[in-house]
């Protein structure tokens, strides 16, 4: 089933339900999945790592991602 397709049947169910709390619980659902999740705590370690890899990027000391991806393909093919 295609997404447009799953999409159509999804509303024609919807409209043809009359029972309030299965409503409320759809509403629900599909609010959570569109939540804005909550900022992940990082521990020391990872603001650490996350802080020396900022400094790499701002000294230039990083790959693009054609050269990533040439990296990969010359390990790969070894």
């Amino acid at each position: 089933m295609t997404t447009t397709a799953l999409k159509k049947a999804l509303h024609e169910t919807i409209e043809n339900i009359n029972d309030l709390e299965l409503l409320k619980t759809l509403s629900e659902i599909s609010s959570h999945h569109y939540s804005l999740v909550q900022e992940p705590e990082l521990n020391d370690y990872e603001l650490n790592r996350l802080n020396e890899s900022k400094k790499q990027i701002d000294q230039g000391n990083f790959y693009t991602n054609e050269q990533a991806n040439e990296l990969m393909k010359k390990w790969l093919s070894k």
